[in-house]
């Protein structure tokens, strides 16, 4: 008897032994995206499969969906990662604003589209068509992001919208965020990018990972930390 409580004692110093080195061992954590590095902090088979197809879905994690969806301008929302290196081998991923030829502005679009700052326009081969894109990119800086919304018109307010922007670290990983919640007036897409931004930023370790760190310290990111200001957002670029 005295053996066996021996022995189920040493299985139990064994198992907690193991759960307490798991989480510590950021290699299983970390995924690869184009040339960077993101420490996700969990490990997941739908993620090992997400980086297989070159995307990851950031709110696929749990921590990370709960974070993002107490804030009031990211609730409800999909955050992913797609790499377009394959795609783009020479050059960069097509810019949407970049593309012209196929954007109509229409002043006939419904008072929710009067945004000051702001080109907005249908997307594709019709100029007016009753279903559609509206693209919508900051007139000023228009390499800074974009969104998108699907729009009927015979809904007064979109379907969805997405906000869309390269990730300056490497420009062919795209980061969209889906919007399901769309509020009128319509969402402050400017401030969600910048708080998409902020949060993969925070997730980035390429530069610890490359100067062999045996002990990655990924910042412990909380939600105030990708508000206006958070000190995520000031990281420098690589």
């Amino acid at each position: 008897m005295h053996r066996l409580i021996f022995a189920l004692c040493a299985v139990f110093v064994f198992l907690a032994d193991a759960r307490a080195e798991s989480p510590t061992n950021p290699s299983d954590t970390l995924i690869n995206l184009g040339t960077r590095v993101f420490d996700l902090r969990v490990q997941s088979p739908i993620l090992d499969l997400q980086v297989e197809n070159e995307f990851v879905s950031l709110t696929d994690v749990d921590w990370i969906r709960d974070m993002t969806w107490s804030d009031p301008l990211l609730v409800n929302t999909v955050i992913h990662i797609k790499d377009h290196t394959r795609l783009y081998s020479v050059g960069q991923p097509v810019w949407a604003p970049d593309n012209i030829s196929r954007f109509h502005p229409d002043p006939t679009l419904p008072s929710i589209f009067d945004l000051d700052g702001y080109e907005v326009g249908w997307q594709g081969v019709h100029e007016a068509p009753v279903r559609g894109d509206i693209l919508i990119f900051p007139r000023h800086d228009p390499k800074r992001f974009y969104a998108r919304c699907g729009y009927d018109r015979a809904d007064p307010k979109p379907i969805f919208c997405a906000v869309s922007f390269r990730y300056g670290p490497d420009r062919h990983l795209l980061v969209t965020t889906r919007i399901y919640q769309v509020t009128s007036p319509l969402n402050d897409f400017a401030e969600i990018a910048a708080r998409v931004e902020a949060l993969v930023r925070c997730l980035d370790v390429t530069e610890a990972v490359r100067a062999g760190e045996a002990s990655l310290t990924t910042p412990y990111l909380q939600q105030k930390d990708i508000f206006a200001g958070g000190r995520c957002r000031v990281l420098p670029s690589s």
